[in-house]
């Protein structure tokens, strides 16, 4: 037979890209590489990658197979009702119909579901016969010790960064709850014989000259003992290489070290969020916020790129996201950062949560591809999400941020101006987006402010009026803020001692957050320890400030003591329970 495989391209998409674009930044897809050296020599294979060639569609074909993720499945389904117009059969898998097959089903006579090794061949006796029966389903793992070179040499090589892709490890250990690996790959992680990843890239550069090579895996490092004993045997090869991997491989110097040697340039790493409430949220415990400037140090030390995703969009995350992750992106002079607005892609526990909940409102799979908003946020709206997310990439790479980031003395110059300038041009086909507007309020109001004064007495809310002490009780304020429900309605949560200094800084972000367009500013004094009197004085008798926003300003969670004086003095509402509205 003539076996065509076809790897769809994005249509309609401001994250589509030109063959200029992939030439600086990407290389193939895997899947149907390996799917063509999984059949039967007799059979003559095509590759055709809709991202840097034409398809031909006249072109005679016995047998069509497609691949796609769910954001190429709209064109992937396109082609495949073409040719089956024309009496050709289609083949589809992917993870996409892995988790969909019927719906792929609709549009292909078979649908393979999930790792092709085990199912193939089957599928490829039955075409040969004109009797495909429906969907073949992986039932078990594949054998990571049988698993063939991929047909490189099918792909228009000229047309990538680099076609010289290989694999190590499928699966990750971890199972972050947006991601599909682990509901693909089932809940294992499995790995070559270094033996034969090595004889692969001695072949890459017997073959084809490769000087770089990209480790197409999700986690590289996600089992130490390997990823040591890999690199150490990649050492005398020579090559320059990149991957994917946990920014947990910068908790082990050696690992570290070992991965320079062996020719390690750059790293994927998904840091996703700079909140520790959220990583838990989303199952992605390993990731530790407290830990990243370092961990990012470390990795830069060992002359390694770091292309780090950052994803919006949690439930979580407030309007201040945006502004706070660029901000940390180049504080840490991130070399390649990109941003990804959540997304539920299908089999994926996030996809369930939010499809129990009803906040899913596009199905148009087109749209899943981490640059649009599909479902409702739930600390804002999905347009503040998707101008959010186009503002960020447009704040990010303009040239002033990408010379924060890339001008400095570290390996690679050249290659980090290259990339930056390639993403930039991406960049600019997509819409300006605008900053939320209530980052300010989020990124200006929370504050640390140590105590001035000496707190030997302070009305202290776990004692029975003033109490006196020699000791500080907690020496400072911590200002943090949240928006309660979808109006414009603010909360400070304070913790700590109120002194004198701390009660005018309350005061003035609170006037603060008003002007900005807080329609109400709620202080909360749950987590207070102690009032000094100064600080008292300040919040009761400043009159001015308490006529004018006397109905913007609420406090809560005050002792009960003190909540009739204030009320008598300043008409402010005081609420005793957690009811804020």
């Amino acid at each position: 037979m003539k076996i065509k495989l076809i790897d769809p391209a994005l249509k309609d998409s401001h994250m589509r890209h030109t063959g200029k674009e992939v030439r600086s930044l990407w290389f193939p897809r895997l899947s149907l590489p390996l799917v063509a050296a999984l059949t039967p020599a007799r059979h003559e294979v095509t590759i055709t990658d809709e991202t840097v060639e034409a398809l031909d569609m006249n072109e005679p074909v016995d047998l069509v197979g497609i691949g796609a993720m769910s954001t190429y499945i709209p064109r992937a389904y396109e082609i495949a009702d073409a040719y089956r117009s024309k009496g050709v059969p289609v083949v589809m898998g992917g993870i996409h119909s892995s988790f969909m097959p019927e719906e792929a089903l609709q549009h292909a006579d078979a649908v393979v579901v999930g790792e092709a090794e085990n199912v193939w061949k089957k599928v490829i006796g039955d075409a040969e016969k004109g009797r495909m029966n429906g969907i073949y389903k992986s039932e078990k793992p594949a054998d990571m010790g049988r698993i063939p070179m991929p047909r490189l040499d099918l792909l228009k090589r000229d047309r990538y960064m680099t076609a010289n892709s290989l694999q190590t490890t499928r699966g990750c250990p971890f199972s972050c709850d947006f991601c599909s690996v682990t509901e693909f790959f089932g809940n294992t992680y499995r790995f070559r014989p270094v033996e034969d990843v090595v004889a692969e890239v001695r072949e890459l550069k017997e073959r084809f000259q490769a000087r770089f090579v990209a480790f197409v895996d999700d986690n590289i490092v996600g089992n130490r003992k390997y990823a040591r004993e890999l690199f150490t045997a990649l050492i005398p090869l020579h090559i320059k290489w990149g991957s994917q991997g946990s920014l947990t491989m910068a908790g082990d110097v050696e690992l570290l070290k070992l991965a320079q040697k062996s020719g390690c340039v750059s790293m994927f790493v998904g840091i996703e969020s700079l909140s520790d409430e959220t990583l838990k949220a989303a199952n992605k415990k390993m990731n530790k916020v407290s830990e990243y400037e370092e961990s990012i140090r470390k990795i830069h030390d060992h002359g390694i790129m770091i292309n780090a995703g950052f994803i919006f969009g949690f439930d979580t995350d407030d309007e201040g996201v945006f502004e706070r992750t660029v901000r940390f992106v180049e504080k840490n002079r991130i070399t390649l950062p990109t941003y990804h607005i959540l997304t539920p892609l299908p089999g994926t526990r996030l996809f369930h949560k939010l499809q129990d909940q009803g906040r899913i409102f596009d199905y148009n799979w087109g749209k899943y591809n981490s640059g649009n908003a599909v479902f409702y946020p739930k600390l804002m709206t999905p347009e503040t999400l998707q101008e959010g997310y186009f503002w960020a990439f447009h704040e990010t790479y303009k040239f002033s941020s990408i010379a924060r980031r890339v001008l400095h003395p570290q390996p690679r110059l050249l290659p980090r101006i290259a990339l930056n300038y390639g993403y930039r041009r991406i960049v600019e086909r997509s819409p300006d987006g605008k900053i939320p507007r209530f980052s300010k309020i989020f990124n200006r109001i929370p504050e640390i402010i140590p105590s001035r004064e000496k707190i030997t007495a302070a009305l202290d809310h776990t004692a029975k009026g003033a109490v006196e002490t020699s000791a500080k009780i907690m020496d400072f304020l911590r200002i943090r803020i949240r928006k309660i429900g979808s109006e414009p309605v603010f909360q400070l949560d304070l913790q700590g001692v109120l002194d004198r200094v701390s009660a005018r800084k309350l005061w003035s972000k609170s006037r603060q957050a008003v002007r900005q367009g807080a329609k109400i500013v709620i202080i909360n004094f749950q987590e207070v320890r102690a009032i000094t009197p100064s600080a008292f004085k300040i919040l009761l008798f400043k009159k001015r400030m308490i006529k004018r926003y006397k109905e913007r300003i609420k406090f809560i969670n005050i002792d009960p003591r003190y909540a009739e004086t204030i009320r008598g003095i300043t008409g402010f509402q005081i609420y005793h329970g957690k009811e804020t509205h």
